[in-house]
């Protein structure tokens, strides 16, 4: 009886904590348990005219950067990359992801701030960096999502990720 009032106290006389209480479980838990179909996708556009070392890079790319957008990224933009309706963009048929891929690596390290438009529809909600991430996660997260569920992006290996990271015009939020 104590136990349960305890919980009801903090649960209904915090709102922060409900809040946070709600994103872990319908958010972190929730939605992004839900398996999607890409390990089904047809990569065969991105795998035409490859030599074969390289179609293995890009099958490994696309593996690991499946599991390192689950980890980092779905439980914003989903497991089935159709992010949270007038909140979170999506990244499945997105024109702004698949329009300029090396502005998406800068994106993935340092954030994003601004308003963007993402299939003509403007979104508003800033997006957090990842600098922890190395060159070769950040290339096969995005291998990954140029290439999952039904995008047709192609390759970025990670010395194109490197060379994009040096950049100066990296470096600034967009």
């Amino acid at each position: 009886m104590i136990f349960l009032g305890t919980i009801r106290e903090i649960l209904l006389g915090h709102r922060t904590f409900l809040w946070m209480f709600f994103c872990l479980i319908f958010l972190g838990w929730g939605l992004s348990g839900c398996r999607s179909k890409e390990s089904s996708v047809k990569k065969k556009h991105v795998l035409e005219g490859l030599d074969r070392r390289t179609k293995l890079r890009f099958k490994s790319y696309f593996a690991k950067g499946h599991v390192l957008y689950q980890r980092h990224c779905s439980n914003c933009h989903q497991s089935s990359g159709k992010g949270i309706k007038s909140w979170i963009p999506p990244l499945k048929n997105s024109d702004y992801l698949l329009r300029n891929p090396k502005r998406n690596i800068c994106i993935i390290r340092y954030g994003q701030d601004s308003i963007i438009r993402v299939n003509g529809k403007k979104y508003d909600s800033p997006m957090p960096g990842f600098p922890q991430l190395s060159s070769l996660e950040i290339a096969e997260i995005i291998t990954y999502v140029q290439n999952a569920w039904g995008n047709r992006g192609g390759f970025l290996s990670v010395k194109e990720v490197q060379m994009y990271l040096e950049r100066d015009s990296c470096r600034v939020r967009f």
